[in-house]
């Protein structure tokens, strides 16, 4: 049960990470602001990239998150018609890490070079 609860949470924060970047006009903090900070388009468009395979990386878990852990999708809950959950394997978290650390450091080592070349 411990560790159904832990892997659920992971799935939520990766969710929550690659979420959209805002909800009705209310800003997330999310990877999709990234593009946005960035100092020069083509930064930006790198950045966007791996945001874009990010999110794809990641949808299995928006999924889980959508229809399962933090709303019960009626349909899947009753084992009606629903769509089965994507499939959300220990192997699934690791490459949606993965693909969320490649657009972290992508970024602090833009920005750590950007800082450099300012000093």
């Amino acid at each position: 049960m411990v560790q159904d609860v832990f892997f659920e949470d992971t799935l939520l924060a990766i969710a929550r990470l690659a979420g959209p970047s805002a909800t009705y006009k209310k800003k997330n903090l999310s990877i999709g602001h990234l593009p946005s900070l960035m100092s020069t388009p083509e930064l930006s468009k790198d950045v966007a990239k791996l945001v874009a395979v990010a999110e794809n990386a990641t949808a299995f878990a928006k999924d889980w998150r959508n229809r399962h852990l933090a709303h019960r999708d009626l349909d899947l809950a009753v084992g009606g018609s629903a769509t089965p959950l994507a499939t959300a394997s220990r192997q699934a978290v690791e490459d949606a890490q993965q693909a969320l650390r490649d657009v972290l450091n992508s970024v602090s080592l833009r920005i750590g070079a950007q800082r450099q070349h300012t000093i």
